[in-house]
């Protein structure tokens, strides 16, 4: 009980340091997160991308009979909180403990999250996305904020041939400064 009560002034401080944004604020906050993304590393080259944002798999941190960590789930999509700080990429970010526990919130809610959200308002036109090759896409995952909102986590897989076969998947560290986002740190993903 006693803990209860120590907690208690933590997750009440945590929650009230996050930032509360209308659903169509949000979307449009996507929305510029990912243009930039695109344009930056140069996504948009006969391509297609799947209008539906991916949410992550949550998982929680299981350790061996002799007190190892074991390994995640397989797949990139797998995270939960400490993937995140532990990034060294990331963890100047994301580390303070009403991050944390705003990540772990938002990777436990990015498949209700995520529905609520459609790609398919991207201006295409301006980002001179060629949509000529349909075998080929990016899938982007939710955005994964810090408590404060000054920094996200973002990350896509890009699938050349179809869904399943050959593929590659990376993320980026965004920072807004004075007002604006802006690309602050490519993070490598995965290949096969």
């Amino acid at each position: 009980m006693n803990r209860l009560f120590l907690l208690l002034p933590f997750l009440i401080f945590s929650c009230s340091q996050i930032k509360q944004i209308s659903k169509s604020e949000e979307s449009k906050l996507i929305l510029e997160l990912l243009e930039k993304y695109i344009v930056h590393d140069s996504l948009y080259e006969t391509r297609t991308i799947n209008k539906y944002l991916l949410p992550y798999e949550y998982y929680e941190q299981e350790y061996s009979e002799d007190g190892d960590l074991a390994p995640p789930p397989y797949g990139y999509g797998s995270k939960n909180e400490f993937d995140i700080i532990n990034s060294i990429e990331l963890n100047p970010f994301f580390s303070d403990s009403a991050s944390i526990v705003h990540v772990k919130h938002q990777l436990l809610n990015s498949e209700k999250i995520a529905k609520k959200h459609k790609l398919s308002t991207l201006d295409i036109v301006n980002l001179a996305m060629n949509n000529e090759d349909q075998d080929s896409w990016y899938s982007f995952y939710l955005p994964i904020f810090n408590a404060d909102s000054s920094a996200v986590y973002m990350q896509y897989d890009f699938y050349p041939n179809g869904f399943g076969g050959f593929g590659w998947g990376n993320g980026a560290v965004l920072l807004k400064e004075n007002g604006e986002w802006k690309y602050h740190d490519f993070i490598p993903g995965w290949i096969n």
